[in-house]
């Protein structure tokens, strides 16, 4: 599924997950 493989690519990026964990650390 071409839509899962592009979640699971963006959760593999790094600036995705800095960007998220930020986002976990203001809230």
């Amino acid at each position: 599924d071409v839509l899962l493989r592009n979640l699971n690519k963006e959760r593999e990026d790094p600036k995705v997950l800095a960007a998220r964990a930020k986002e976990q650390y203001l809230q």
